[in-house]
């Protein structure tokens, strides 16, 4: 099962974080899952393919070749597609993947967050998508939607497309009860 997790590059995260999407990503590696993610060496994006690195997982690395002028490629992947433009690496994340983790980020990962989430919803796809809430990272954000539901701005089955975790064992929990 290949697992595409949309993270921060920026190399100025709190440990904290870094941390946890470490933690996660190992035990997915050692769970047999694989890596399908932007390509990035450094921030929450780096974290995400040591994890996997060390726990012995598949990395597949996606990225458009001018992103080398802003983050430095991963050269640990064990395969990495470079595309012409973001919207190709989009396309490619979306149709590689079976699962959706989004870790924190900011405007690129929210972007990409909200393209499988619209996808989901429109039933393009069935695949889960979960934010990875680490230190309530996505509180506010899910305060939001939850505001814009109760406005009418989208229909309620919008809040049931996602699930919010705190954890990686509920992470991977929710991720193997879609196997089944």
């Amino acid at each position: 099962m290949n697992i595409c997790m949309y993270a921060a590059s920026r190399d100025t995260i709190n440990q904290v974080y870094k941390d946890e999407v470490y933690k996660l990503s190992y035990q997915l590696a050692k769970k047999g899952y694989n890596l399908v993610y932007g390509g990035g060496k450094t921030g929450l994006m780096g974290e995400a393919a040591k994890g996997f690195y060390d726990g012995e997982g598949k990395i597949t690395a996606i990225t458009p070749t001018f992103m080398d002028q802003y983050q430095p490629a991963n050269d640990d992947a064990n395969e990495t597609i470079k595309t012409k433009t973001l919207s190709e690496r989009k396309a490619l994340l979306e149709s590689m993947s079976d699962a959706y983790i989004i870790c924190p980020g900011g405007v690129g990962t929210l972007d990409e967050f909200f393209g499988v989430l619209t996808l989901k919803e429109l039933d393009r796809h069935h695949k889960p998508i979960i934010l990875f809430n680490v230190n309530h990272f996505y509180d506010s954000l899910n305060c939001l939607l939850e505001e814009y539901e109760s406005k009418g701005f989208f229909r309620s089955k919008l809040m049931q497309c996602y699930k919010t975790c705190n954890t990686a064992e509920e992470i991977i929990s929710v991720i193997e009860s879609t196997q089944q």
